[in-house]
């Protein structure tokens, strides 16, 4: 799945609708097919697409240098060039959202999504709208502009994009043919004065994507992502690339919920980040730093001796001192997700601590509300977008480093909201974990690779073999 939608229309129904300067020179029954992209897309086909694109051997500048400020076109540019090859003999031509002539757009896409009835084009008619005036917060431009109109789809608002028009210039729809009708979602004068000054005025902040909207949205990162300059957006993708996330926490928040035995001797104020490791990590900054670790003149056997606590562990070993020195003068102390007191009691309870840094939440086996101490099964910690497909690998104490006293942490969303929902995810994490399916509750959007999985849910001593193919 692309998480592409397509739209039919007429040529002749877009000219219909527009200035001269802006008509389309083909028979009016002509074919065109509006593409649009979903809220999911970002952060499934693009973001595999572009993994894919990063060489082993290449620094993330190299590679953010290499394919400039936007990568959105030139996956879009590239998909189109791949359709109009596979569709060949047959004729196509295409219309990129991005593409202008003489300082106009080659395309109206706001016109084609409302006449293929995808999405309502809402104007900015003068009577409904007169806030003629943009404020940068120190003056008021002198010219009065006009407005831009905003489109807005049925089920997703503003959460989606238009991305390109593939004209069939040899092939025509019938005189009987009728587009469908876009809905109107704001049926009011005043919700839609309140959208195109949101997208006018506060396009940065992305609440005009929200009006109308019913179905899915853009996640965090995708917002962030389009509401700051393309120059910037480079830095948010960072992860995609690294594997990591993480969240601040207090010690007082942690030590709250973590029972007598296993409290963090700090003061309650000071600041703690919980790391963990995302799916994309595995075959990206793993694969990279373990290749890179094998001389050629070792054997496949040898160099697998030289990691006897795993290769995972040892990549975090190496990984974190680095992120402490390069944080100095800061002090910082670290607890890794494997470390154990004298009497195997673990030094800190990761779920617990992900949980209160609103990471995943933590669900309690349901028998401890009620008591029953016949039956001791572990919890299970739920990302609310990779839902088990995820591992904290560690977390960074700062004694040095005091949060304000109105700091309040994030909360992960309770993504199980019954009883019997979270019994079955607990029950799958502690009877049945080498199957990986307790890692699906909760509908995750990104999961781990089919080699990843088999890695994680194989013993220790089999897991060499199932990437031995990275080496040869």
């Amino acid at each position: 799945m692309l998480h592409l939608t397509v739209n039919t229309f007429t040529v002749g129904s877009y000219n219909a609708l527009v200035d001269e300067a802006y008509r389309l020179h083909y028979d009016p029954n002509t074919l065109a097919v509006l593409v649009l992209n979903t809220p999911t897309f970002f952060d499934t086909t693009f973001k595999k697409w572009l993994q894919a694109q990063k060489r082993e051997d290449e620094e993330y500048s190299q590679f953010v240098e290499r394919f400039g400020c936007n990568p959105l076109n030139t996956f879009f540019t590239e998909r189109f060039r791949k359709l109009k090859k596979e569709l060949s003999p047959l004729k196509c031509d295409v219309f990129h959202d991005y593409e202008f002539c003489d300082g106009k757009p080659r395309i109206l896409m706001g016109t084609c999504g409302h006449v293929s009835g995808v999405a309502y084009f809402y104007h900015s008619r003068p009577e409904i709208n007169n806030n003629n005036y943009i404020t940068d917060g120190v003056k008021v431009a002198v010219a009065p502009i006009r407005p831009m109109g905003l489109s807005l789809h049925s089920k997703y608002g503003g959460h989606f994009a238009f991305r390109g028009v593939v004209i069939f210039p040899d092939t025509y729809l019938p005189e009987t043919f009728c587009e469908m009708k876009p809905k109107m979602v704001l049926d009011t004068d005043e919700k839609q004065r309140e959208a195109i000054e949101l997208f006018n005025l506060h396009w940065q902040d992305g609440r005009f994507r929200d009006c109308g909207c019913s179905g899915e949205k853009y996640s965090d990162l995708q917002l962030a992502f389009y509401s700051i300059p393309p120059v910037e957006r480079w830095a948010l993708l960072k992860s995609w690339f690294f594997g990591y996330q993480s969240f601040l926490c207090t010690v007082s928040t942690y030590n709250e919920l973590a029972g007598s035995l296993f409290q963090l001797e700090y003061p309650g104020d000071t600041m703690g980040v919980i790391l963990l490791n995302t799916p994309s990590f595995f075959e990206t900054t793993f694969k990279r730093w373990l290749c890179s670790k094998k001389s050629p003149y070792e054997t496949f056997e040898e160099f697998a001796k030289k990691f006897p606590s795993g290769p995972v562990q040892e990549f975090f070993n190496e990984m974190m001192p680095k992120v402490q020195e390069a944080l100095k003068p800061v002090d910082s102390t670290v607890i890794y997700d494997y470390e154990l007191h004298p009497n195997r009691r673990p030094k800190i309870l990761m779920t617990i601590c992900g949980h209160v840094a609103g990471a995943a939440f933590y669900y309690h086996p349901p028998e401890e509300a009620l008591e029953c101490l016949f039956q001791k099964r572990a919890g299970v910690s739920l990302h609310p977008k990779y839902g088990g497909y995820f591992a904290y690998r560690a977390v960074l104490i700062f004694p040095e480093v005091i949060l304000p006293p109105d700091f309040k942490e994030q909360r992960a969303p309770m993504l199980l909201t019954t009883i019997e929902k979270q019994d079955e995810a607990v029950r799958l994490y502690n009877d049945h974990w080498w199957e990986g399916k307790f890692r699906d509750c909760g509908d995750p959007v990104e999961k781990y690779s089919p080699l990843q999985l088999k890695y994680f849910s194989s013993l220790p001593k089999d897991r060499w073999d199932i990437i031995k193919h990275w080496f040869y």
